[in-house]
C-alpha cells in the first residue's frame, strides 16, 4: 500500500462570502445566532462544568498543530518514547522547554526555522506522560498524514537511534490505522453477537456493580479516582484506561464490555469508534490479546507508579489526609487512622465492592471455560491447563492509544 500521502496544506486566503459583501452576509444571519448558535451544556441536559472539569486543553487546529510540533521538538522523548513505560498518574502539566524550538520538524530536520509561535510558551501546553494530541486527531484537527511526515522527518534525523513499533510513538499511528482497518472489514465489529473475530463470554449484566464502577463507588481508590478523571476531564491515560477496563471485565466484576465501551464512548474527548471498540475486546481478552490470566492488581499497580498517592488524593479528596501506607488499601488502616484522617471506610468511603482475590480467581476460570468451550467446538486444540491462577499487574506489551 505504501506511504499515506502528504497532507494537504491549509488554504492561503478565505473564500469569498456567499452574498455580495461581508456586511450583506452579516445582514443575512444576523439574530440567527441568538437563538440558534451553540447550545449551553445546560441545554442538552447536562451540568454546568465546574472550574476544574472539562478537557484541561483548548481546541481546534492551530492548538493542534503547536501542540504536535512542541511535542515533535521534543527529539531525545521521541527517541526513547515506548508506551507501556509511561506513567498513567502523571496529570497534565506544563510542558517546559529550555529554548525557543523550530515550528516544524521539516525545518528542524533542514537545520533552518524561525522559532514557534510566540504565544505558545511551557504555560500554555499541558501534557500527561504521552503526547495527548488523540483529541485532535479525532476531530481532525490534526491530520494523522501531517502527523506521520512530521514524526517521519524526525525519526530521520535521529539515524535509527530510537524507540521501533509497536511501542514507539511511530507504532501508535500505526495501531491507530490497524484498528480502523480491522474495524472496517470486520461485520459487527462494535458487539459481540455475530463478532467473528470477538470470543462469545458469558459476560454478566449487573447494573448495581456497573454503576459503582461508573460512578467512581468500587471501594478502590486508583479504580475510584481514574474514573473520576474521566468524568470530569473526559480524557485518560491509557494504562488507566487499561486497568479500570479490566476491572470492569475480566479482573474483578465480570461485567460486559460493551458496557464499557459505551461509558467510554459517552465520557472521552477522544472517543473513536474503531479504536474505542477494539481496545475493549483487547482488554477483555475477547479479541486480540488473550492472556487472560494477567490481571492489573487495583490496588497494587499504580503504586509503581505513585507511592504517596497524589494522584488518588486529587481526584478523591475525601482520602487527602490517608496516610500513604493505606492511600491504594484504605480499609487496611486501623479505625483509628481512619478517623484520624477523615475517612472511615463504609461510612465516608465505600468499601470494596468485591474482594479482588477471590473475585479475580473466579473471572479467570470463566474466562478459561469460555476459552476452552471455543477451542473444543472448533476442534483446534485440548482445554486450557493450569491458569487458574491470576497474575497481577503483568500488562500488554503494545498499546494503541495516542
Amino acid at each position: 500500500m505504501g506511504e499515506p500521502a502528504v497532507a494537504t496544506g491549509a488554504p492561503e486566503k478565505m473564500p469569498k462570502p456567499f452574498t455580495g459583501t461581508f456586511e450583506e452576509t452579516r445582514a443575512l444571519v444576523s439574530g440567527v445566532a441568538d437563538g440558534y448558535g451553540i447550545p449551553a451544556l445546560e441545554d442538552l441536559g447536562y451540568e454546568a462544568l465546574g472550574d476544574e472539569e472539562g478537557f484541561p486543553a483548548r481546541g481546534g487546529e492551530t492548538e493542534g498543530l503547536i501542540r504536535l510540533r512542541k511535542q515533535l521538538a521534543r527529539t531525545e522523548w521521541i527517541a526513547g518514547f515506548e508506551k507501556p513505560n509511561t506513567n498513567p498518574t502523571t496529570r497534565f502539566h506544563a510542558l517546559k522547554q529550555s529554548k525557543p524550538k523550530p515550528k516544524s520538524p521539516f525545518e528542524i530536520a533542514a537545520g533552518g526555522g524561525k522559532g514557534e509561535n510566540p504565544r505558545t510558551d511551557a504555560n500554555t501546553l499541558i501534557t500527561p506522560s504521552t503526547t495527548a494530541l488523540s483529541p485532535y486527531l479525532k476531530f481532525g484537527c490534526v491530520s494523522p498524514r501531517t502527523f506521520y511526515h512530521e514524526l517521519k522527518a524526525v525519526l530521520a534525523s535521529l539515524d535509527g537511534k530510537h524507540s521501533k513499533p509497536p511501542t514507539s510513538l511511530m507504532g501508535q499511528l500505526m495501531w491507530r490505522e490497524f484498528y480502523y482497518v480491522v474495524g472496517a472489514g470486520t461485520a459487527n465489529f462494535d458487539k459481540m453477537e455475530g463478532n467473528p473475530i470477538c470470543r462469545q463470554i458469558p459476560w454478566i449484566k449487573d447494573k448495581e456493580l456497573y454503576a459503582a464502577w461508573e460512578n467512581s463507588q468500587t471501594g478502590y481508590p486508583w479504580i475510584d479516582a481514574a474514573m473520576t478523571q474521566l468524568r470530569q476531564e473526559g480524557w485518560l491515560h491509557h494504562l488507566a484506561r487499561h486497568a479500570v477496563a479490566c476491572f470492569l471485565t475480566r479482573g474483578d466484576l465480570f461485567i460486559h464490555w460493551e458496557w464499557g465501551r459505551d461509558t467510554f464512548d459517552r465520557e472521552l474527548v477522544d472517543a473513536d469508534w474503531a479504536i474505542n471498540n477494539g481496545n475493549w475486546m483487547w482488554l477483555s481478552c475477547s479479541a486480540f490479546f488473550y492472556q487472560y490470566f494477567r490481571v492489573y492488581g487495583p490496588h497494587s499497580f499504580a503504586k509503581k507508579y505513585d507511592k504517596d498517592g497524589d494522584y488518588v488524593k486529587h481526584y478523591l479528596p475525601v482520602l487527602k489526609n490517608m496516610p500513604s501506607k493505606y492511600i491504594y488499601e484504605p480499609w487496611t488502616a486501623p479505625l483509628d487512622v481512619q478517623r484520624k484522617a477523615g475517612c472511615v471506610v463504609g461510612v465516608d468511603y465505600p468499601a470494596p465492592v468485591v474482594d479482588h482475590a477471590s473475585a479475580s480467581k473466579a473471572c479467570v476460570d470463566k474466562i478459561a471455560a469460555a476459552y476452552d468451550a471455543h477451542k473444543l467446538a472448533n476442534g483446534t486444540a485440548k482445554p486450557s491447563q493450569n491458569k487458574s491462577t491470576p497474575s497481577d499487574d503483568a500488562q500488554p506489551s503494545k498499546k494503541r492509544k495516542l
